[in-house]
């Protein structure tokens, strides 16, 4: 699990790491369930 409080800062990495268990801040992106990785960008 990541540390949340080192991205207060930014609510897409916030919301992404509450989202995705796979989620790479690093790279903004997420493992997808079709093995592909997906970026981690909220529509917001």
């Amino acid at each position: 699990m990541h540390p949340v409080e080192q991205h207060q800062g930014n609510a897409n990495v916030g919301r992404c790491l509450n989202r995705f268990r796979s989620y790479e801040p690093n790279t903004d992106t997420f493992l997808g369930y079709d093995g592909r990785y997906n970026p981690g960008n909220s529509p917001f």
